[in-house]
């Protein structure tokens, strides 16, 4: 049995494999291995939306997010549709909502993300599954602020 230490040093190095490979099964197994080690360590007892003020733990779940969204940038649509399939499970579990929200719509108003469509779908499975839990109020609030971003985006079809 891994102790949380060696969990965090597993998803530190696959983390590193995620960022630098360049072949899809790579980082779709890197992925894999991330997403595993966190349950790994969520089953454990840890909760990041509880505990978000031991820095180290919060550093270690937004630099695996910066990560996972930084190859969404970069990745063929068949990988970023894998990644994005298991993402808003995995966000909606780990992370408080208030994060989840300014990271997926921040992604997905993004000039640079390629992947849009996918990052659509994260944000809808994010925003049912928030509704599902009476959180939309929330949600509501970061449609209203972000809606003038929505009706800005290039090209104008992304607008619409």
């Amino acid at each position: 049995k891994f102790s949380i230490k060696e969990s965090n040093l597993i998803v530190k190095s696959a983390l590193d494999r995620f960022k630098s490979s360049n072949c899809q099964l790579d980082a779709l197994l890197a992925f894999q291995l991330i997403l595993s080690a966190t349950y790994f360590v969520g089953s454990v007892g840890l909760d990041l939306e509880k505990n978000m003020d031991d820095s180290e733990e919060f550093l270690l779940a937004m630099e695996k997010l910066a990560v996972i969204f930084e190859r969404l940038k970069t990745c063929l649509s068949y990988e970023a549709q894998q990644i994005c399939n298991v993402l808003p499970h995995f966000l909606c579990e780990f992370f408080p909502t208030q994060d989840i929200l300014n990271k997926c719509i921040g992604e997905f108003l993004s000039g640079q993300q390629t992947q849009a469509k996918h990052l659509a779908n994260i944000l809808y499975v994010v925003f049912n599954k928030l509704q599902t839990e009476s959180r939309l109020d929330i949600v509501h609030d970061w449609v209203i602020l972000s809606l003038s971003s929505f009706t800005q985006l290039s090209p104008i079809g992304a607008a619409i």
